[in-house]
């Protein structure tokens, strides 16, 4: 997932350069926050509770990215949409195959 979201941010950010758009520098609240959380964890307690998060994460990514793909205005965050599409389905039926292996997190 590391490699494969590396490479996506890097031809997002091309195809945003190229049609004169500037992506976010940072992370929003909502990930902030998810990332505050996690880091206090470790562990199946961690493992368990990154999938789930990563499997929520993945479903949203999924209808944005179909969304741009089938009504987007800009024909290369369109096109990205569409190549990328794919490889987040991949992550999202990877994520759910492991996690029924994990034991679940603590509240």
């Amino acid at each position: 997932m590391v490699d494969d979201h590396g490479k996506a941010n890097e031809q997002l950010k091309a195809a945003a350069e190229s049609g004169g758009m500037t992506l976010p520098a940072d992370v929003n609240g909502t990930q902030q926050a998810m990332y505050d959380r996690l880091s206090k964890l470790s562990g199946a307690q961690f493992d368990s509770a990154y999938v789930k998060d990563m499997i929520m994460d993945q479903q949203d990514d999924i209808k944005e990215f179909k969304k741009e793909a089938q009504s987007g205005t800009d024909e290369q965050i369109k096109s990205f949409a569409s190549q990328t599409l794919p490889v987040i389905e991949g992550h999202l039926e990877k994520l759910k195959s492991i996690q029924p292996t994990l034991a679940p997190s603590s509240k």
